[in-house]
């Protein structure tokens, strides 16, 4: 079992204070508080926004929320973007991916510059976008690879139809029930 300041050096990394000091877990004290506070006052300071108005988890967990047919959406502050999946004609081997991070606005009204567009080819990496980072990039390399591996394992596993568990996969098996709807026109 990690300690309290095991777990938030594992999740902080180095990150440090506004002076330059280590994070510290007080005594009673856990690595999700000093993480939070530390999250609040950085991204305070970095965007010009007042985060003592959100509760804990809108400003640290990443929720998601499904938009049908194709989009996901993750409202935190720590993480917030909308995925966007788009199909290639009928070509049911290609999609077109976009991610879009979404930053708030200031206390004075202040929107964020809008962003480049920024296009990768299928064998491209995230993490040639500086904005991205090499490690934010990477996870995004690691979410793609493995969507080439399922649709590879989708053609060599012998059957017509996946086989998608009760509890954790039923958010999928509601997607393609709806999906079907749609098609049919029964929805």
């Amino acid at each position: 079992r990690m300690s309290e300041q095991e777990i938030l050096d594992f999740l902080s990394g180095d990150a440090r204070t506004q002076t330059g000091e280590k994070l510290v877990v007080q005594p009673g004290g856990t690595a999700r508080d000093v993480m939070t506070a530390h999250f609040r006052r950085t991204t305070e300071a970095a965007y010009n926004v007042d985060l003592s108005g959100f509760a804990d988890a809108e400003v640290v967990d990443t929720i998601e929320y499904h938009l049908f047919p194709n989009m996901m959406i993750f409202p935190a502050f720590l993480l917030s973007m909308v995925y966007r999946f788009l199909p290639v004609a009928n070509d049911p081997d290609r999609s077109t991916f976009e991610i879009m991070l979404l930053r708030p606005v200031g206390r004075d009204g202040t929107r964020p510059e809008a962003a480049m567009l920024q296009e990768l080819g299928p064998a491209d990496s995230f993490t040639s976008i500086p904005e991205l980072g090499q490690a934010f990039g990477h996870v995004f390399d690691q979410d793609t690879g493995n969507l080439l591996l399922q649709q590879e394992g989708f053609y060599t596993m012998g059957k017509r139809a996946q086989t998608l568990a009760n509890y954790q996969e039923v958010r999928t098996r509601h997607l393609h029930q709806t999906i079907d709807k749609y098609l049919a026109g029964t929805l």
